[in-house]
């Protein structure tokens, strides 16, 4: 991703001073799909210092950020052209604001004097709009048209403050594709504004510890949780309490004596087992917004004494159980920890009966496929242990990744499981790659892979992304769980894809593999060669994944 040598501009363009206030912000990977409306930006994008990757798909440009931010916790840009491009783009948009990621989009608007007269994918108020795209809501916290170029320092300083007040905050910048082609002499200068961390109470820190004290607690660990993991741990141990993970927040407290499962999607039916038998009557949350990925919805995971939620956002709190009690804690995870860790806590001497994973019964090894657990064994050794990042997609992935495998650090497992968008993981993981230029790892469904890859890009940046493709012939998560409802999936599977061959047509290393000898030897030579390989994986169809409380509905 070395610049090459461009023809210097004899003057100084708006979409320069656009590219010179994200690199004032941070901005140091941006992730486009390019058009002619958008041309200038990307031009000057391309000129700049920041690292300019050109997908394939807008969903991948946004996907790829996503993957981005979740390796690296850097602000990204995401770059669109109007009408299709902008559309393209809002399923990435969704799962990057569910996510609670930080971005700025730029997009182009039609020039004023083109409105109302039927122009090529017009965009803005006379052409495709939607009021989620154009007005702070549910996608944007800001969102700036830009008619001058006088404006951007107000924007830019504007994007600074709402970033060091929300580590989530999200902005789109729209500006006319004549003004990104302008002269301008205006300079951008964000102004200073570090983000601020929130501490509790005493109060709130003493009505903790006194419930622990008093009250049989289990902790309840989540996505947001990740920075703070050694904390969790730390804690954990000295109050000896159980602990439950989201399916997002694996490596947080895999490794606990007293860790007794993941909930939600392909978690575990120990977690109620032992909750049960512990006789938890409050839960300590710790970075989840609870939603149905996380809980399933489950009131079996809510004693009757509610939920004690510590959260840096006070939107997380009664989102997944609004009819739970809850006790709001809004401060910074770490520094509640910190707080709790420093003075006296009871000893409650919870200890579990076994590991929650390993239910399932050895496979019989077949000539011709393997049965998902045997590939998870071999992930386990090879990747996971390895301490590669690991993305799993919206579809089995996520819910066999989530049964059975342990990480041992967090930071090293990535899904997206609110929004749920099947295709994230094999592009996030190109932009995984991009953030840190060494290996990283996507398991993903084949039915994931026919809607969205970013191969070629990985190929085009040698980006050392390696895909790891459930190949059995369709979304099995939509059969079995058709099935549990005593439904029909009406031909939901597909004629057979040699994926291999899809993925050197382009231009990547590819191999078949049909058992778990062969996958160990595919995944070493991946991870030797360090350039975009992908693994097509033929897995026996007929077994279920454990997709657990996303069948109950």
């Amino acid at each position: 991703m070395t610049k090459a040598a461009f023809p210097q501009v004899r003057v100084r363009e708006v979409a320069e001073a656009v590219t010179d206030g994200l690199i004032a912000l941070g901005v140091e990977r941006a992730y486009a799909l390019g058009g002619r409306e958008i041309s200038p930006m990307i031009d000057a994008l391309g000129r700049s210092a920041i690292a300019v990757i050109q997908a394939r798909h807008e969903s991948g440009a946004g996907f790829m950020a996503i993957g981005d931010w979740m390796v690296s916790d850097g602000l990204t840009a995401i770059a669109a052209t109007t009408g299709p491009g902008l559309a393209n783009v809002i399923n990435a948009l969704m799962a990057a604001r569910m996510t609670r990621m930080p971005l700025i989009l730029l997009t182009p608007l039609t020039p004023p004097i083109e409105t109302n007269r039927l122009g090529i994918q017009a965009t803005g108020p006379s052409g495709f709009t939607l009021s989620e795209l154009h007005a702070a809501g549910r996608l944007f916290d800001y969102v700036a048209h830009v008619h001058t170029a006088d404006q951007l320092p107000a924007v830019f300083g504007r994007i600074a403050r709402g970033l060091a007040h929300d580590p989530g905050f999200t902005a789109h910048i729209a500006l006319p594709t004549t003004l990104q082609a302008e002269a301008t002499s205006v300079q951008i200068a964000v102004p200073p504004c570090a983000p601020s961390k929130r501490a509790p109470s005493p109060t709130q820190v003493e009505q903790i510890r006194t419930i622990i004290d008093d009250e049989r607690v289990a902790v309840w660990v989540g996505f947001g949780a990740r920075p703070h993991a050694e904390l969790v741990r730390r804690f954990v141990a000295k109050a000896q309490l159980p602990v439950l993970a989201s399916p997002r927040a694996l490596g947080i407290a895999d490794g606990c004596a007293t860790f007794v499962g993941v909930t939600g999607n392909g978690g575990h039916e120990l977690v109620f087992e032992e909750l049960a038998r512990y006789g938890v009557e409050r839960v300590l949350v710790l970075g989840s917004r609870l939603g149905e990925a996380t809980s399933g919805w489950d009131a079996r995971l809510v004693p009757t004494g509610g939920l004690i939620h510590v959260d840096h956002d006070h939107r997380a709190f009664g989102i997944g159980f609004p009819q739970a009690p809850t006790i709001a804690v809004e401060a910074d995870i770490g520094l509640t920890l910190r707080a709790l860790l420093d003075g006296p806590l009871a000893r409650r001497g919870f200890r579990r009966r076994r590991p929650p994973r390993g239910l399932f019964a050895a496979p019989t090894p077949q000539a011709d496929r393997l049965h998902p657990v045997e590939m998870l064994e071999v992930l386990q050794r090879v990747v996971v242990d390895a301490g590669l990042p690991y993305f799993a997609d919206a579809s089995s992935a996520m819910f066999w990744s989530a049964n059975r495998l342990e990480f041992p650090v967090a930071d090293r497992y990535f899904s997206e499981q609110a929004w749920g968008s099947m295709g994230f993981a094999g592009a996030a993981a190109v932009g995984a790659a991009a953030a840190l230029r060494t290996p990283v790892f996507a398991l993903c469904g084949d039915a994931s892979m026919h809607m969205q890859d970013e191969i070629n890009t990985a190929v085009k940046y040698d980006l050392p992304t390696i895909w790891g493709v459930m190949s059995n012939g369709g979304p099995s998560i939509v059969r079995f769980g058709m099935e549990a409802h005593g439904r029909f999936d009406h031909d939901g599977w597909y004629p057979d894809t040699d994926f291999a061959a899809v993925a050197r047509a382009k231009g990547a290393r590819a191999t078949r593999v049909t058992s778990a000898s062969q996958l160990e030897q595919a995944l070493t030579l991946a991870l030797e060669t360090r350039s975009p390989h992908l693994i097509d994986i033929v897995l026996d169809p007929s077994v279920a994944p454990p997709i657990g409380a996303r069948a109950r509905r």
